[in-house]
C-alpha cells in the first residue's frame, strides 16, 4: 500500500514535458528558410543555445529559465537577423560566418543570461540577508530602549 502511494507521489511530480515549443521553433526555422534562407540560417545557428536550453532544461523553474535565455539570446540574433532580412545574400553571411564576432554576439548573449540566472539568487539571497540584518539591529535598539525605559523585566528571556 507505502509502495502505491509513493509510486503515485512520484508520477504526479513527473511531469509531462512536451516538445510543443521545440517542433513550434523547428517548424518556424523550416518555413523561413523557405522566404529567407540567409535569415533562417542566422536564426537557427544564432538561436542554437535556445534550442539547447528547451531541450535540456528540467525542473520546476524550467519555463522561466529557457525564457530567459531565449531573450538574452534573441538580442544577440536580431541584429544580424535585421541586417540579412533586407540584403539577403548568402554569400555576405558566409563571409560573416568566417568572422567571430557574429558567433560572440549571438552565443555571448546567451551566456550573458545564463550568468544572470546563475547570479540573480546569490545576489538577492545578499540582499535579503542585509535587510534582515538591519531588521534586526532596529528590533534590538527598540528592545534596549524599551529596558532602559522599562527595566530588566521587561527583557524576553529562554527558559
Amino acid at each position: 500500500m507505502a509502495k502505491a502511494a509513493a509510486a503515485q507521489a512520484g508520477k504526479k511530480s513527473k511531469k509531462k514535458r512536451g516538445f510543443g515549443s521545440t517542433l513550434l521553433f523547428v517548424l518556424f526555422i523550416l518555413g523561413l528558410m523557405v522566404v529567407k534562407p540567409a535569415v533562417a540560417l542566422v536564426t537557427a545557428i544564432g538561436l542554437a543555445p535556445t534550442l539547447v536550453a528547451m531541450i535540456v532544461e528540467s525542473g520546476e523553474f524550467r519555463a522561466v529559465r529557457v525564457r530567459t535565455i531565449f531573450a538574452f539570446n534573441l538580442t544577440g540574433v536580431i541584429p544580424y537577423v535585421v541586417k540579412y532580412w533586407f540584403r539577403s545574400d548568402l554569400e555576405m553571411l558566409l563571409q560573416d560566418f568566417t568572422q567571430m564576432w557574429l558567433f560572440i554576439v549571438m552565443y555571448g548573449a546567451a551566456a550573458a543570461g545564463m550568468v544572470v540566472l546563475w547570479a540573480a539568487p546569490v545576489v538577492v539571497a545578499t540582499l535579503v540577508q542585509m535587510r534582515n540584518f538591519d531588521q534586526v539591529k532596529k528590533i534590538n535598539k527598540v528592545e534596549e530602549d524599551l529596558v532602559e525605559e522599562w527595566g530588566e523585566s521587561v527583557r524576553q528571556t529562554d527558559t
